[in-house]
């Protein structure tokens, strides 16, 4: 594997994420805010904490649940984008992890009332347990059907443009795949274009297309969003 594909790898787990940063906890912060905290922080533990600290309260039937299931089940995947295949006990752990979370999240959004936010994390539930061609086939039509059905609901919800957008990006590299995703991600941008997640995308889809130049510009201006990046300075480093 060259010294790209290494890079392309590693960005793929990075962009799993809605939310970016690095803050500090408050053990006296509400659940939902201990919640962007963890998505912030990429801090497994203080989503799993959070999320029992809900299952306690028997309040399992939300979308913060949800929401909290779907982070859990993302920041394993990071880890194991990051693993390597010699890893093999590793990465089957990860996995189990990974189907895990994303189960008890699938479960979770059923019951919910119908919005577009519920079929975002929804299809995005069904994407995290996508790795393999037999999980793609089993899996990815219904991710698609979900986003679909969040965008329908809400064509103005930027994170679904953005959900919609990686089937595309980490799918097959192709001149038209990429041209779609870059799209969408644009689009998004216009409706936040205070996203950092939208511009850390943007970036590999550039990189994907042989433009590393405004792939940095994109990199670093998810860094003036978010100066704690550590997902836009370790895109930056790999370029390096």
């Amino acid at each position: 594997m060259n010294n790209h594909q290494h890079r392309r790898l590693g960005l793929i787990a990075v962009l799993l994420l809605a939310g970016l940063g690095n803050f500090a906890v408050a053990a006296q912060e509400p659940l939902g805010k201990q919640y962007e905290t963890a998505q912030q922080h990429y801090d497994i533990d203080l989503a799993t904490r959070t999320r029992d600290s809900l299952r306690a309260q028997e309040t399992t039937q939300s979308l913060l649940y949800a929401k909290l299931c779907l982070l859990i089940a993302e920041l394993h995947r990071i880890n194991y984008e990051e693993s390597t295949t010699s890893e093999g006990d590793e990465r089957r752990e990860l996995g189990a992890r990974i189907d895990e979370a994303a189960e008890e999240g699938l479960s979770a959004v059923q019951v919910l009332n119908d919005s577009s936010e519920k079929y975002r994390v929804q299809g995005d539930l069904y994407g995290c347990m996508i790795r393999t061609k037999f999980q793609a086939r089993k899996y990815r039509r219904k991710m698609e059907e979900s986003i679909a059905q969040a965008r329908a609901m809400d064509s103005k919800n930027p994170k679904a443009l953005l959900s919609a957008a990686k089937p595309f990006l980490f799918g097959k590299d192709s001149e038209e795949n990429l041209s779609v995703a870059l799209e969408l991600i644009n689009q998004a941008l216009e409706l936040n274009p205070a996203s950092e997640q939208a511009f850390l995308l943007r970036g590999l889809a550039h990189d994907k297309m042989g433009k590393p130049e405004q792939a940095r510009l994109d990199w670093n201006q998810a860094l003036k969003i978010n100066s704690d990046s550590t997902l836009a300075k370790t895109a930056l480093s790999k370029q390096d």
